[in-house]
């Protein structure tokens, strides 16, 4: 884990010192923001893509990176408007085309998203990513069963098992309830790629349904390691806590989500019911009425988790 941290690090401090002497670099703007997005320091990530889009508005990379980093933070309405401006210009990249169907299936246009999903299938069939996005949606409407057989279609005609493809496997065999089965698909996976904080995670929910507490936390520690602000590591780990009964750290970690993310709806609630636990009624009031006050606010400014996240199939 240090290593591949220490990497981004390195590469973030490299294009900060670039952007003192040339801060009108969109190459550097959006090296920066990669790094920052590889840290899971999605905020600072954001902010970077867009003065890269200030230089240069309709730029594709940056459009992309730009959707790939609204998307990890839960608002896919605005990566799909990111999607749908590059496809204007690039309306068979099928890479494009998977993260558009991708976006408008978060949003719950399930139909339209098949519609570019399958566009990018015939664009570029072979290519990981686009192959990851069409099982990502079927599993998204429900049709497990389907996605579970589309992705061991995939890896069996890819030439090696792709970490991508097994970690959606995975995520698969979790929503419907096969989580000895979810663990070979991510440890699999580990061993190919043993410091990809998301497979870390989602190994760590899978040992967490199967009641391995310890070790879940172990892990969720791991990916912590390498993307210690991550709000979805940082939430999962504090429920991992609090059936642990050491709920003293669970609110660290919802107070570590707050404190870098003030609107997280999801870790207003968790900390409500710490507290109703706690026999604190008045401040689990509050917790709670903030919950329900971000609940008006529109659904592309607010991060809400989901568990499992099948959300790998982005590239940068």
């Amino acid at each position: 884990a240090y290593d591949k941290t220490s990497r981004w690090e390195e590469s973030l401090t490299v294009w900060q010192e670039l952007l003192k002497t040339d801060c009108r670099s969109l190459e550097n703007w959006n090296s920066k923001g990669r790094a920052l997005l590889n840290l899971g320091r999605f905020k600072e990530a954001e902010n970077c893509f867009s003065r890269a889009l200030n230089l240069k508005p309709n730029d594709s990379t940056t459009l992309n990176n730009l959707g790939i980093c609204l998307m990890v933070q839960g608002r896919p309405g605005d990566a799909w408007r990111c999607f749908e401006m590059i496809l204007d210009e690039y309306p068979r990249d099928p890479v494009f085309l998977g993260n558009a169907g991708l976006a408008l299936s978060r949003i719950g246009d399930y139909y339209k998203a098949i519609g570019f999903l399958r566009k990018a299938f015939k664009y570029g069939s072979r290519d990981p990513i686009v192959l990851n996005n069409y099982g990502v949606c079927l599993a998204e409407l429900g049709q497990y069963q389907e996605a579970a057989q589309f992705y061991r279609k995939v890896i069996s005609k890819l030439d090696t098992e792709n970490t991508e493809v097994l970690s959606n496997l995975g995520s698969v065999f979790y929503k419907t309830g096969f989580h000895e089965e979810a663990l070979k698909c991510y440890l699999t996976a580990l061993r190919k790629n043993p410091q990809d904080p998301a497979l870390l995670n989602n190994y760590a929910m899978a040992l967490e349904a199967l009641d391995q507490l310890n070790e879940a936390l172990y892990h969720y520690n791991l990916a912590l390691d390498i993307q210690p602000r991550n709000p979805i590591f940082l939430l999962n780990k504090a429920v991992c806590l609090d059936k642990l009964q050491r709920q003293n750290e669970a609110m660290e970690c919802l107070d570590q989500i707050l404190q870098e993310e003030p609107l997280n709806r999801a870790a207003w609630d968790y900390k409500g019911a710490l507290y109703l636990r706690q026999g604190r009624q008045d401040l689990a009031v509050d917790c709670y009425n903030l919950a329900l006050g971000l609940c008006y606010l529109p659904k592309e400014d607010l991060f809400v988790p989901k568990t499992p996240r099948l959300d790998r199939g982005i590239g940068a």
